[in-house]
């Protein structure tokens, strides 16, 4: 019987530290995540182009509709093009809107805590 090779994950060691941004969009209307990712997508491909965009290797965490409240993950060291390209968001879904930073933090669980 033959059993499947599977490859070996990265280890931790050698895996790029992550960072968290909790971040809100300032904005009359609630959001949809898909209109909030794609806005996000759009604005960091818009700055850095597809290959900066790609070191950046931002994602759209969480995202609360009540209080137009998310999360981004990215780079440590991309950290503060992260912060930037996020203040290029300008418009979702034809709302507009103002972003404003909150905070970083290395772990989920300190900016969920810090967030309540």
């Amino acid at each position: 019987m033959k059993t499947k090779k599977r490859l070996n994950p990265i280890p931790p060691t050698l895996r790029e530290k992550k960072r968290y941004i909790l971040f809100e969009l300032i904005c009359d209307n609630k959001l949809e995540t898909n209109d909030v990712a794609y806005a996000l997508n759009d604005a960091f491909l818009s700055l850095f182009g597809s290959f900066g965009s790609a070191r950046v290797s931002a994602k759209l965490i969480e995202w609360d509709k009540e209080q137009n409240r998310g999360i981004l993950k990215c780079e440590r060291s991309a950290k503060e093009h992260a912060i930037a390209a996020l203040q290029f968001v300008r418009e979702v879904k034809d709302s507009t809107v103002v972003p404003r930073v909150l905070l970083v933090s290395g772990t989920l669980r300190k900016l969920r805590e810090s967030a309540k």
